[in-house]
């Protein structure tokens, strides 16, 4: 329920100056109190959870009106981290790495970007990467492990591999009409561990095909796009934030758990909103879906 509170308190922080002139200092400000959930959470420890306020958080800021060079300068930061993390941990060579930034410095030149910019950019960049052996070393062994699966599943096959592993096999056996409602093998003989929870959009895949769940894909688009239609002409900058935040909330949590049950990603425990069973997380998911409808009640044109 943190997750409510802190889009209605950021909604309110970054609404009342909406319109100023002065964000950087307020942009500065919500990241920090955007730490502390995060950090608390990632204490317990659950990294699925803590990822979500931080993609609120993008969300928020990038309609604040945050510059797109913070931006950009978190999404390579994240791709040097990635390239920076196999180099050192699965390839266990510098070269990905190396290539990367080679690559970076390219990009640099071509866009054309000022001094000091790129030169942001490049310090971010090599600082994170550095970084990455200092933060891995502070995870726990499952969540390594974890990690180190989501590059090579056949690593543990029959151990922090096979959730993975199975979830592919359900999704690909559903092709494209699915083996129909009670009839997916890896959910009745109980091969796909967590099917009820994190994994229901792989039942979902076997049992209704590529275009059950493309519809489901699509019914939480409609979700997306209402939201951001009344984002855009809610009158209140307040309503406005809010309305972001719960389409944030409801798209990092759609296409993590999609990416997550499809191999895209490494598993980390993420719910699919609406879908996979949990008390708490209908509840927090009904709280936003009845917050959007509030905003969807006051939204007016004139």
């Amino acid at each position: 329920f943190a997750k409510v509170s802190y889009i209605l308190m950021m909604a309110h922080l970054l609404g009342k100056t909406a319109d100023g002139m002065r964000k950087l200092p307020v942009t500065l400000l919500s990241f920090l109190v955007t730490l502390l959930p995060m950090m608390l959470i990632l204490k317990e420890p659950d990294l699925g959870t803590s990822l979500v306020f931080l993609a609120v958080w993008v969300g928020l800021v990038f309609w604040y009106g945050v510059p797109g060079l913070l931006l950009v300068g978190a999404g390579s930061a994240a791709l040097s981290a990635l390239f920076s993390f196999y180099s050192e941990t699965v390839a266990d060579s510098p070269w990905p790495w190396a290539i990367y930034l080679l690559v970076l410095l390219g990009g640099l030149y071509l866009s054309r970007l000022g001094v000091v910019a790129a030169v942001f950019l490049l310090i971010t960049n090599i600082t994170t990467g550095i970084g990455i052996p200092f933060l891995w070393d502070k995870l726990k062994g499952y969540q390594q492990e974890r990690i180190l699966t989501f590059f090579d599943p056949t690593r543990d096959a029959f151990g922090t591999g096979y959730q993975a592993i199975q979830s592919k096999v359900a999704i690909g056996t559903g092709g494209l009409f699915g083996t129909h409602y009670l009839q997916g093998t890896q959910k009745g003989l109980a091969f796909l561990p967590e099917r009820h929870t994190d994994f229901i959009f792989s039942v979902l895949g076997e049992e209704l095909g590529f275009f059950g769940a493309i519809f489901l894909l699509m019914l939480f688009m409609v979700i997306l796009w209402w939201g951001l239609h009344h984002a855009t002409v809610a009158r209140q900058p307040f309503a406005r934030f809010v309305a972001i935040g719960v389409v944030s909330y409801f798209l990092f949590h759609m296409v993590t758990n999609v990416a997550i049950t499809t191999g895209l990603l490494p598993v980390t425990g993420l719910p699919l909103p609406m879908i996979s069973y949990g008390g708490s997380n209908l509840l927090t998911s009904s709280i936003l879906i009845g917050l959007l409808m509030n905003v969807s009640a006051r939204s007016f044109n004139d």
